[in-house]
Parts: structure tokens; C-alpha cells; sequence
């Protein structure tokens, strides 16, 4: 049986073409009356739908324009959902075609030859004009979304396994692409999606992200083979990214306070104690060509080597010597490093590099001979190490904050 709702669109597809093809000029719009009162769910008054044609000096046009109003009170429980849509489609259809494809709503926008400005191919915007009535803080959560998707399936896709081999079909909540093609040089950039958060002066919120992944309270089962939050893969022949996760780039301006933290972890409602993981960072899969940390001051390579401070790390400053006697030579960084004494001296000064945060906490161990003297530390300060060293051509000192 063919739904009259079908039909109905067919209809008004077939006089809005008739209604382009005459170039009407005059745009219709009938304003419905408003139906109000008290029923179990709110009232829906009879829909309004207008083909428009181009019309002079519009500055707003739509080839399909739909107008209702909703009004009146619901009697349903309040832990009952109600749903009121302006454009609902339903269907049924059965193919035997492995790779059918049905678009519940396709939307295509082509921009052709001496077109300007930008595009769209589909805009949701909602516009917040009053507030809401009936909601109780810690309680009821009224959320406004300009683009909700939802895919569910409670029947298997035609999978034998979990393994990848055996595993068969995918649920997508949202699947953006964007594709430069030959010939589409010197662009700006593609971007798969963007995410723009702005809170103005005035308002205010308990929080405020540009992106939130959330597990439901209901979702018990973990990935057989991956189980992860964040992915970011390549298919077959991709270049390769240049970075995987950054903060700031080249066109743009430094997105972090400056008392804020680039990568955090909180307990939140779980509790104290209740913030648990296996591995704080896992790179043990992955070989690195340099480092496998490399921050101001330190860097750790592929194998695990720890530098601190040392040559190689950003921001390193060598560390000199002053009254070290004749000759005397330093080797190494802030962190540790190899004095060898010069001629005519038992007094040696070590000035750090960089001045620390607090006076460090050194050792210091004598080389070259069996039978040293004394060696101790005079003075210590952010600044600097003074030494007496005697009967030893050489010592190490090893500092940590």
C-alpha cells in the first residue's frame, strides 16, 4: 500500500517543478491557523508547504519551505519521550543487491560555472528565543542540538566472529568526507570537520567543550579487536600525517591558557582514588626515528636513554666553569656532567646553564685515581655549585631538583 504522506510529496515535487519551469516570480506563503489546547501530546496544526520560485529582491529563497506550529500542553508522563517532527521519513525497502544504498534524505548542491560565494549543502540553525519553562537545576536537562544522528541495529549485519576477518557490518553515527581532487590546487586547506565553541561576555555555563566522547551507562561490551576513543588511521597508500594530535598550528593562534594543561586527567563523579589506568602513555609499539619524549629539558630517545638538559634537548644552555684552575673542562648539562681540574686550584665553580627552580640536590664522585682527596661542596644555590677538590684530576656531579 502506497502512504497517502507519499503521495502528497510526490504532488507537490511535481507542481513546485512546474511552478521553477514558469519562472513564477510571486512567492506564495500561507501563514496556517494555529490549533491550541490540551491533548496527550502537543497539537500539530495542518503542515504548510510552499514551493517557491525566484523571486526579485528576496534576499531569503528556498525551493521547499515547510511552516507548522506546534502548540498546547501534553498530558503524557513526564518520563515519557514525545517526538514532533516537520519532515519524517519512513520506509521499506527489500533488495537483493549486496551494495544498495538508500539515502533517507540526499541533498546535493553543485556549484557550476560563474557561481560566487559559499555554500551549503545542508544548514541546521537553531535559534534559542525564550527561555524554557518547567525545568528543575540537577534534575531535568533540556538540550537544544542543531544536528542529531542516531544509527541502531539490534540484529547482527551478517558476521560470523569478531575477528576482522569474520566481523561483517558497520553502524556510523556521523561520516564526514571532504575530498580534493585533480585540479584543486593552491586551496586554503580541507578540513574533515570543524568544531567552533564561542561563549560571549554575559553568559555563562558549568562547562564548556569543543569535544566531548561519552560512553554510555549502557554500553557493557568492549571492541574484540580495537577499543578506543580517539582513533586516527590511514587506509592503504595515505601519505601519513606530519603530526597525529596539535595544539596550535602555523595559521592560527595558541589555543591553551596559560595556566592550563594540554593534556589532563580527572576522577570527576567517579571519586577519589577512582581515576585508575594501566598505562599512563603505551608507545611500545611504535619505533622512533628520534625521540620518543622530547620536551624543554628533556628527551627521551627510542631506547629509553634520558637526557636532561643535555645537547639535543630544546633549550639546552651548557653549563661553564669559573676558578677552576688552568685547563680545567665541563661535560655534560645542568643534571650531570664531568669536571676536569685544571693547574693550581682546589676551588672549582659549576654555573648551571639555566638557573634552577629551587637549589638542586647534588652528589659528586671523584675520578681518575684510587687515592682522592677531598671533595666536598662549599656553596649551593639555583645558580651555582662551588667545589674543593683536591688530589683528583677529575670528578662527576649528578644534581636533581
Amino acid at each position: 500500500m502506497i502512504r497517502r504522506d507519499y503521495i502528497y510529496l510526490a504532488l507537490c515535487i511535481v507542481c513546485a517543478a512546474a511552478s521553477i519551469v514558469s519562472a513564477q516570480t510571486a512567492v506564495e506563503r500561507r501563514t496556517p491557523t494555529a490549533v491550541t489546547g490540551s491533548a496527550s501530546a502537543p497539537v500539530r496544526t495542518t503542515p504548510q508547504v510552499t514551493w517557491l520560485g525566484r523571486a526579485a529582491g528576496d534576499a531569503g529563497m528556498a525551493g521547499l519551505w515547510v511552516q507548522e506550529t506546534l502548540d498546547g500542553a501534553s498530558s503524557a508522563p513526564a518520563d515519557t519521550a514525545l517526538w514532533a517532527n516537520h519532515i519524517g521519513v519512513s520506509d521499506t525497502l527489500r533488495t537483493a543487491h549486496p551494495s544498495t544504498m538508500l539515502d533517507a534524505l540526499n541533498v546535493q548542491s553543485t556549484v557550476l560555472k560563474g557561481a560566487s560565494g559559499s555554500r551549503n549543502a545542508l544548514h541546521g540553525h537553531m535559534a534559542i528565543e525564550a527561555a524554557p519553562t518547567g525545568v528543575t537545576p540537577g534534575t531535568s536537562f533540556p538540550a537544544y542540538v542543531s544536528g542529531f544522528f542516531t544509527t541502531r541495529s539490534a540484529y547482527p549485519l551478517g558476521g560470523r566472529g569478531t575477528t576482522y576477518a569474520a566481523s561483517s557490518g558497520s553502524l556510523f553515527g556521523i561520516n564526514p568526507n571532504v575530498l580534493a581532487a585533480p585540479g584543486a590546487t593552491n586551496l586554503y586547506g580541507i578540513v574533515g570537520a570543524e568544531i567552533d565553541v564561542t561563549a560571549q561576555a554575559g553568559s555563562s555555563m558549568a562547562q564548556k567543550l569543543g569535544l566531548s566522547i561519552i560512553q554510555a551507562g549502557d554500553s557493557t561490551v568492549s571492541g574484540a579487536q580495537d577499543d578506543v576513543a580517539l582513533n586516527i588511521i590511514n587506509t592503504r597508500g595515505a601519505v601519513g600525517w606530519r603530526q597525529g594530535i596539535a595544539f596550535g598550528n602555523s595559521g592560527a593562534y595558541w589555543p591553551i591558557a596559560p595556566d592550563g594543561t594540554l593534556i589532563g586527567g580527572q576522577a570527576g563523579q567517579s571519586g577519589a582514588g577512582a581515576a585508575r589506568a594501566g598505562y599512563g602513555i603505551d608507545w611500545s609499539g611504535v619505533r622512533f626515528a628520534g625521540a620518543a619524549i622530547r620536551v624543554p629539558g628533556l628527551v627521551v630517545d627510542g631506547a629509553g636513554h634520558l637526557t636532561q638538559s643535555g645537547k639535543g634537548v630544546p633549550g639546552y644552555v651548557a653549563p661553564t666553569l669559573g676558578g677552576c684552575g688552568s685547563g680545567a673542562a665541563i661535560r655534560g648539562s645542568d643534571n650531570a656532567g664531568t669536571v676536569t681540574l685544571g693547574r693550581g686550584t682546589t676551588a672549582c665553580t659549576i654555573r648551571f646553564g639555566r638557573a634552577w627552580q629551587d637549589t638542586p640536590y647534588c652528589v659528586l664522585t671523584p675520578r681518575g685515581t684510587t687515592t682522592p682527596g677531598a671533595l666536598a661542596i662549599v656553596a649551593d644555590s639555583m645558580s651555582a655549585l662551588t667545589i674543593h677538590a683536591a688530589s683528583m684530576p677529575s670528578f662527576t656531579y649528578q644534581c636533581t631538583g
